[in-house]
């Protein structure tokens, strides 16, 4: 009763609500459409909550970002660019129960002075995601979904990336579950996607993500939002490691974002193109709040 007013009270106020679907007799396994897939933190916030994920399949064209998932995830199904997915492919591998995306923000983002919006260069891609979202709602009788991209947008793309998915955007900060400033715009029709973020009982602090053993001590309680364009740092450097100043070391921002340190440290990767793929990357955190409630539907382990 609490999670249903909870609910009402955080309702879209722009869009009729969706239809969730009746609880199961019996939970089963999770089948997960990811596109724009990064480094796999859906498939590692699923993990993290303990749901059994029969079938991920992912969709990514990002050389690095793949070479990461296929060591840390070797069961993913890869199906490349998301361009070259029709109908008739999704088809071979659904239905999918769940199905995420966020896709590319750099014709997006407000900091980008040259960006050219939803209608030009990257910002198409949304397009796509509605695309192939349309193709697995046409295979199963209920897809839980979610899509993300950056709040900076103008409110002219926010409100076409709305129109074409039928709902609102919520706004989830990292900062509410870890020690990150990095607030996004999530649409969905995740039950309780609305939901007010509630403190964890053990947030995440800075200090407790820094190596134990390195004399290293958090002189800030959150860093600022981590693009891949974006190094990090903040006036003055976040740390101090025996007497001198220092930023973070990329194992320290990996645990920032909810991954295992080295989560990142394959194939040779530089430091470069670790922080980059990780700018790019979702929070395990914010991740695993939006689907957390889908522990109604699907098994979690024990």
């Amino acid at each position: 009763e609490e999670e249903e007013e909870q609910e009402v009270s955080f309702a879209d106020p722009d869009y009729p609500a969706f239809v969730r679907p009746p609880l199961p007799k019996f939970r089963k396994e999770l089948r997960v459409l990811s596109l724009f897939d990064g480094i796999g933190t859906g498939l590692v916030a699923l993990k993290s909550l303990g749901f059994k994920v029969g079938q991920y399949v992912s969709s990514e064209i990002d050389e690095d970002a793949l070479t990461v998932v296929s060591v840390q995830h070797p069961e993913v199904i890869q199906v490349g660019d998301i361009l070259s997915l029709t109908e008739q492919k999704i088809a071979a591998f659904g239905p999918f129960d769940l199905v995420m995306g966020g896709s590319p923000c750099n014709d997006l983002a407000s900091v980008n002075p040259l960006k050219r919006g939803i209608y030009g260069g990257t910002g198409l891609l949304f397009f796509e995601f509605f695309r192939i979202l349309s193709y697995v709602q046409r295979q199963a009788s209920h897809v839980f979904w979610v899509f993300e991209n950056v709040t900076s947008m103008t409110k002219e793309d926010r409100s076409t990336i709305s129109r074409f998915l039928g709902c609102s955007p919520v706004t989830i900060d990292a900062r509410h579950f870890t020690c990150m400033n990095r607030s996004r715009f999530f649409w969905g029709n995740i039950p309780g996607l609305r939901r007010k973020p509630e403190p964890t009982k053990r947030p995440v602090t800075l200090q407790s993500c820094l190596e134990v053993a390195c004399d290293r001590t958090a002189r800030v309680e959150k860093i600022n939002c981590v693009t891949s364009r974006k190094r990090v740092e903040t006036a003055p450097p976040p740390i101090v490691m025996r007497g001198e100043e220092d930023g973070l070391w990329t194992t320290e921002l990996e645990r920032v974002f909810g991954l295992d340190a080295h989560y990142t440290d394959v194939g040779n990767l530089s430091r470069t193109v670790r922080l980059k793929l990780l700018g790019k990357s979702w929070s395990v955190h914010v991740l695993s709040h939006i689907l957390e409630p889908l522990e109604r539907y699907f098994i979690r382990g024990e």
